[in-house]
């Protein structure tokens, strides 16, 4: 299995494990773009780009980057409440990613950047949308 989908898939099983409220935080996680969901919160995993840092002949380390989205509906709540919720929620995904910093030792690190919040419409209503940079480091040993 590749590198990408083994993390890929790692990502997901971390995401679909945290909770809220003593129920799962996510009605869906999908692990591709999408704007569709059955409810929310919500994420998806999307794959972005990898780099490499060529240690020696024998060794390489590569850095596989996901952006993970996390949606939350602004259609049947107020915005204090969302955003509110939203923060609580970033804080659970992020602490669940460094708990499993090395998912589940398919990765030798990984680091959870959140960035830039906004507001996006989707088919499933407008959201609140915050994506974390999900950097998955892994040494590659060439032979």
């Amino acid at each position: 299995m590749s590198n990408f989908t083994t993390f890929s898939t790692q990502i997901k099983t971390v995401l679909q494990a945290v909770q809220q409220s003593g129920s799962a935080a996510f009605v869906d996680v999908l692990e591709y773009p999408s704007n569709k969901f059955t409810g929310f919160p919500s994420a998806t995993v999307v794959p972005s780009d990898v780099q490499s840092d060529y240690a020696t002949v024998k060794q390489n380390r590569r850095r596989y980057v996901f952006n993970v989205y996390l949606y939350y509906s602004l259609e049947n709540s107020n915005q204090a409440t969302a955003y509110t919720n939203m923060r609580i929620l970033i804080d659970t995904v992020l602490d669940a990613l460094d708990k499993s910093n090395d998912l589940s030792g398919n990765a030798d690190f990984v680091t959870p950047v959140p960035m830039q919040w906004g507001v996006q419409e989707t088919e499933s209503g407008v959201c609140l949308v915050a994506p974390v940079n999900v950097i998955c480091e892994k040494d590659i040993a060439l032979y």
